[in-house]
C-alpha cells in the first residue's frame, strides 16, 4: 500500500477545538488523521480483535510407508476415527483433488488437521506429502498460555506431528493468515478504485451469490448484498476485506467470535452492528527455511 497512516499527523478532538493558534500540537494517540485528502476522525473505529488467524505449515519428505499402510487400511474399513499416532484419536477421511492431497485426519479438540499423500507425487517418493492446519482457537489457545513466542511453542507441536508421519520431516512452505476485526467502519462503493496497491490482481465480489476461497481462512459463504474484496495472488501477499459477521453464522462460530471480541475489545464489541474484518495472507516457501 502507498499510503502509510502510521506516518500520518495525528491529533485529538479536543485539542482541535480548545487549541488557540495556527499551529495545532498534535497527539500520538489521537483519533484524527491527517493526510493529503484532508483530516479523518476515526474516533468510532473501534478495535475488537488482532489475531494470528490460521496457520498452515508445509513438510517435504519421505512418507513412513509403516503408517500409510495403516491408514489405507482404516479407509478401506470405512472406519471413523484412526486412534495411533500422538493426539489420538483422528477423524480420518478422505478427501478430493481439489485440496491437492488424499487423506485428513481431524482433530477438532485439538484444533489440528492434517493433510497426508500429495495426490500428484508418488508415495515412495520425497515430497510435500503432509501440510498441517492450524485452527484459531488452537492459536488463541497456545498465545494465552504460552511461555515464549507462538512460534515456540507451535512450531514443536507441528514439527513433532511431521516426524510421527515422514523420514526428514522438514518445513518447505508456511501460509500465515494476520486478521483484524472492526467496528465503525466499513469498505465504501468506491474503496476498490481509491484502494492504492501495487497488485494487479483485484476481486469486487459485491452482489454474488456465493464467496469460496480456500486459501483464505476457508471462507465459503452466501453474501446477499453484502461486500468482499480481495487483492493480490495467494502465492504471495493477498488483503481481504470482508464482513465477518455473516461468515461466523455461516459456520456457526458466533458464540465463539463473540467471546472473542468481547474479551479483546475491553468491552467496544456491540453485537447488534456489523464487524468487518481485513486480512493478510503471507506466503513463504522456501525449502528447509519456511516455518512461523
Amino acid at each position: 500500500m502507498a499510503e502509510k497512516w502510521k506516518s500520518h499527523n495525528r491529533y485529538d478532538l479536543y485539542t482541535q477545538i480548545t487549541h488557540e493558534g495556527d499551529e495545532i500540537p498534535q497527539n500520538p494517540k489521537g483519533t484524527m488523521f491527517e493526510s493529503g485528502a484532508g483530516l479523518f476522525d476515526l474516533s468510532g473505529v473501534h478495535l475488537l480483535a488482532a489475531t494470528v488467524d490460521t496457520v498452515r505449515q508445509l513438510y517435504h519428505g519421505t512418507l513412513k510407508q509403516k503408517w500409510m499402510k495403516r491408514i489405507d487400511e482404516a479407509i478401506e474399513s470405512n472406519a471413523e476415527f484412526f486412534s495411533e499416532g500422538p493426539e489420538g484419536p483422528w477423524h480420518i477421511s478422505r478427501i478430493g483433488k481439489g485440496s491437492g492431497y488424499r487423506y485428513k485426519l481431524q482433530n477438532n479438540e485439538l484444533g489440528i488437521t492434517i493433510l497426508i499423500k500429495r495426490f500428484h507425487a508418488k508415495v515412495e517418493d520425497a515430497d510435500t506429502h503432509v501440510k498441517i492446519e492450524v485452527s484459531p482457537h488452537r492459536i488463541r489457545r497456545d498465545e494465552a498460555i504460552r511461555d515464549s513466542s507462538l512460534p515456540g511453542v507451535l512450531q514443536p507441536a507441528m514439527d513433532h506431528l511431521a516426524s510421527w508421519l515422514m523420514e526428514d520431516a522438514k518445513p518447505a512452505g508456511v501460509t500465515v493468515h494476520m486478521a483484524v476485526d472492526v467496528q465503525g467502519w466499513e469498505p465504501g462503493k468506491d474503496f476498490m478504485e481509491k484502494l492504492v496497491t501495487r497488485t494487479k490482481a483485484k476481486k469486487d465480489m459485491r452482489g454474488i451469490s456465493h464467496f469460496d476461497l480456500e486459501n483464505l481462512s476457508e471462507i465459503a459463504t452466501s453474501y446477499d448484498d453484502g461486500q468482499s474484496f480481495l487483492f493480490g495472488k495467494s502465492k504471495a501477499l493477498q488483503l481481504a476485506v470482508y464482513q465477518k459477521t455473516r461468515q461466523t453464522i455461516k459456520f456457526d462460530k458466533v458464540d465463539y467470535m463473540h467471546g472473542v471480541w468481547n474479551e479483546d475489545s475491553g468491552g467496544w464489541f456491540d453485537p447488534e452492528k456489523p464487524v468487518w474484518r481485513i486480512e493478510l495472507t503471507e506466503v513463504s516457501a522456501f525449502l528447509g527455511a519456511a516455518s512461523i
